[in-house]
């Protein structure tokens, strides 16, 4: 055997090889991309678990909130005095933009009804006439 049979013979043994090797190295990384996107999959659940529990109107007491709660730690209150500092924080305060839209509101009520008994006076006249 000569020298260029002996590279052809390594040449066809190693186009194959090489083929699988890369096969082999992407079926890899598409495991490992599976394994990321399931364990954000897992994260984001977590994260929106975590949201609408926040977010609910009701939250969950932990069991050491409760025996805190239990030993007389926490003060309840269930009427504030007035001048209390707590009662003025709790106390709701209308915006501008909501006295605005209210008075808005009632505004074009009035004209409706205006309206309406305009229209009343004017169905008694066409009768009468």
């Amino acid at each position: 055997m000569d020298v260029q049979t002996v590279w052809l013979v390594i040449l066809s043994i190693a186009a194959p090889v090489a083929g699988v090797v890369g096969f082999a190295i992407q079926l890899r990384q598409v495991k490992a991309a599976r394994l990321e996107n399931a364990k954000l999959q897992l994260e984001i659940d977590e994260l929106r678990r975590r949201a609408s529990a926040e977010s609910a109107g009701i939250a969950i007491a932990t069991p050491a909130e409760i025996r805190r709660l239990r030993e007389g730690d926490a003060v309840f209150r269930l009427h504030p005095r007035e001048g209390d500092p707590e009662l003025e924080l709790l106390s709701f305060r209308k915006s501008l933009k909501e006295r605005l839209g209210e008075g808005v509101l009632l505004a074009v009520l009035l004209l409706v009804f205006c309206y309406a008994v305009y229209d009343l006076y004017r169905l008694v006249r066409w009768i009468a006439g």
